[in-house]
């Protein structure tokens, strides 16, 4: 069932979203770890697309009731972008078997972090955002439009200064 769900959140993404490309490394739920293959997935990823920035859950939360795999996902990923996809001695095989050079991100966000100090103005594509989470049936099933709507406009609302912004995401920038 759980698969089936996962389905059509692909299904979702390409066709409500436009999602041009969707790549899933299919580590089921609660089994990712910090190891070598799943950070050269992460490395294969990064040298193929050669992001400017890559956005990741933060690793290093004070509150500590934070999912395992976001925790893992978070460290793996900050390892994967640097030193591992930047350096040519890291992953060798990826550049000699598959021609992938190694790549120079300049900027990692950190969601859900303790400690933002990036704001991003995300009024404009909040149509997108609720899309984007109302297609996620696993982690939104049962709830109405109406109810996601409101928790993610609450969430993402301005709460202090005057950034002239009605919504926004904050992350830690690295």
């Amino acid at each position: 069932e759980l698969s089936e769900i996962r389905e059509q959140e692909q299904a979702n993404a390409v066709e409500t979203l436009g999602v041009q490309e969707l790549v899933l490394l299919h580590h089921p739920d609660g089994s990712l770890e910090d190891n070598d293959e799943f950070r050269m997935e992460l490395v294969r990823q990064i040298r193929q697309v050669q992001p400017d920035v890559v956005l990741c859950p933060e690793p290093y939360r004070k509150n500590l009731a934070w999912h395992r795999d976001h925790r893992i996902a978070g460290q793996v990923t900050l390892d994967a972008v640097f030193p591992c996809a930047r350096d040519h001695l890291h992953f060798v095989e990826l550049w000699r078997d598959e021609g992938l050079e190694p790549h120079k991100t300049g900027t990692i966000l950190f969601w859900g972090t303790d400690e933002a100090d990036t704001s991003i103005d995300i009024s404009d594509s909040m149509n997108a955002k609720l899309k984007a989470i109302s297609a996620h049936a696993s982690q939104m099933g049962g709830r109405s439009i109406k109810e996601i709507e409101a928790f993610i406009k609450e969430r993402a609302q301005v709460t202090e200064g005057g950034s002239g912004n009605e919504y926004v995401e904050e992350f830690r920038k690295l």
